[in-house]
């Protein structure tokens, strides 16, 4: 499958709603969210960190109950990361847990980015948040090896 067919009638519509400055209605934020993912997966970063931003700008409140911005917010720490942008992925892992404390993937990338950072103490204060929350997730087996908890 071509790169440019991932959601093509979602990804065509979207594109045309960005692009002519469409209202901030529910359907609207639908799509250029699924165009934000699908540029992602494509490895046009850049392109999928402008749209978080520009997501990031609407009041996304009505979405639900901050999962929606949780989710961008992931989307655009996942881009820092991928630019080598450390300490700008960590702001939005941990504005993710300042809406959801117990979000164990924002946790787990905490500790990864402090690693990466070689801020080992973070990390471990970090990992053992994650494991306080999470004592048996298998997802943070990482954590206890790397760290030796």
């Amino acid at each position: 499958m071509a790169s440019n067919n991932v959601l093509p009638f979602y990804h065509q519509k979207a594109l045309n709603l960005f692009f002519n400055k469409a209202d901030a209605s529910t359907e609207n934020i639908k799509l250029r969210y699924e165009k934000m993912r699908s540029v992602y997966y494509q490895d046009r970063i850049q392109e999928a960190l402008d749209l978080a931003n520009s997501l990031l700008q609407l009041n996304l409140k009505s979405m639900g109950k901050g999962y929606l911005e949780s989710s961008i917010l992931h989307y655009k720490g996942g881009c820092h990361t991928q630019l080598g942008e450390f300490k700008s992925a960590l702001a939005c892992y941990k504005q993710i847990t300042e809406i959801n404390r117990v979000n164990n993937s924002a946790w787990a990338a905490i500790t990864l980015i402090y690693l990466k950072l070689g801020q080992k103490d973070k990390a471990e204060q970090a990992a053992n948040k994650a494991l306080e929350i999470f004592p048996d997730e298998k997802q943070f087996d990482f954590m206890r090896i790397e760290l030796n908890l």
